[in-house]
């Protein structure tokens, strides 16, 4: 496990952001024996930050900042659902990106791939993963982007 995840994330300058309560009926996160799955997180804290389609409403370099939004809710989530404790984090498994994107935009992997590095940052060696990073024309809530992760966890 990593034990210093605390520290590293706070190196980069970044704000963990308080969870907002899910908008229906699931839960934000699953832990079971030593897989911690999350639910898709949107770019929101009560209310959904710059939605719109990528490449329509919001340019490449926007659909990159609200990626980096979502991506930062995965540490968040962890640390409610292991207790406050980002070293029982032994490896990120999976890492998915969408990206609300007009039909013909091939930038959706450079959107989602950005926001991945805070993964990478966080955890090291530990955040490589598996990744999806796709398209599609039109999300839950507006939302520009969603992204969904599953970590191997301890104890």
């Amino acid at each position: 496990p990593m034990d210093d995840n605390n520290l590293r994330l706070l190196q980069p300058g970044i704000v963990l952001p308080c969870m907002p309560s899910p908008v229906a009926n699931y839960s934000p996160a699953s832990n079971h024996t030593d897989a911690l799955t999350f639910s898709g997180k949107l770019p929101r804290s009560v209310r959904i930050m710059a939605p719109g389609q990528i490449d329509k409403d919001l340019s490449i370099n926007e659909g990159v900042a609200v990626a980096r939004m979502c991506e930062t809710a995965f540490p968040a989530t962890v640390k409610v659902a292991l207790g406050g404790d980002l070293g029982r984090i032994e490896r990120s498994l999976t890492l998915n990106g969408f990206a609300n994107a007009t039909d013909d935009l091939e930038a959706n992997p450079q959107v989602i791939d950005c926001a991945l590095d805070l993964n990478a940052a966080a955890f090291e060696e530990a955040g490589q993963h598996c990744r999806k990073a796709a398209g599609l024309p039109s999300f839950s809530l507006g939302a520009a982007v969603e992204a969904s992760a599953s970590f191997a966890v301890c104890g």
